[in-house]
């Protein structure tokens, strides 16, 4: 996915064309773009990666051990920390945003500022990044998984980690920053 796939239909163009644009909008973008692309991704790589069992072939098991247990990490933070914006974060920037454009003060919440979850947010992006780095260094060592499957692999990883860089720079540059500017005004 390139930078223009990223801001499709906004006729700025590029990650800081978001940087006008409403944080409903932008939330909107990155759930339907971002979130929805990488749910189809997660389990477009789950298949790519499953080996047919091969009896007799040590790599084999050992890709099956270290491969799908990193694989099912990857998936089950990355599907968490979706859920977490999407049910939690996103409603909450999406209700400061709402106060701010009434005229009202920023909503109190019990765990104190949007920052703090924003900071959860920010840790599980660097998390994400960790675990395709484990997953791509894995995938350059001998398991016995034949070249086929590694290559599939390979270009899931591979998109899935484009699509990150935007996804995670729109959270992190616009969308983040933008939060915590309007809840502290």
């Amino acid at each position: 996915m390139s930078q223009d796939d990223c801001v499709a239909g906004d006729p700025g163009g590029g990650v800081g064309a978001w940087r006008d644009r409403s944080l409903h909008e932008l939330i909107a973008h990155i759930v339907a773009t971002h979130h929805a692309g990488l749910r189809a991704a997660l389990h477009e790589l789950q298949a790519a990666a499953a080996p047919p069992a091969r009896p007799g072939l040590a790599g084999d098991a050992r890709w099956r051990r270290t491969g799908a247990r990193l694989l099912q990490q990857f998936r089950t933070e990355t599907e968490n920390h979706l859920r977490k914006e999407e049910a939690v974060l996103f409603p909450l920037i999406e209700q400061l945003e709402r106060s701010a454009h009434a005229g009202q003060p920023a909503p109190r919440h019990p765990f104190g500022t949007l920052g703090t979850l924003i900071t959860v947010m920010e840790q599980d992006h660097e998390l994400t990044r960790r675990q395709l780095q484990q997953l791509a260094a894995l995938l350059h060592e001998p398991l016995g998984v034949d070249d086929e499957i590694r290559q599939a692999t390979r270009r899931v990883l591979a998109d899935i980690e484009q699509d990150m860089v935007l996804h995670t720079q729109l959270e992190d540059d616009v969308l983040f920053p933008r939060t915590v500017g309007l809840e502290s005004s």
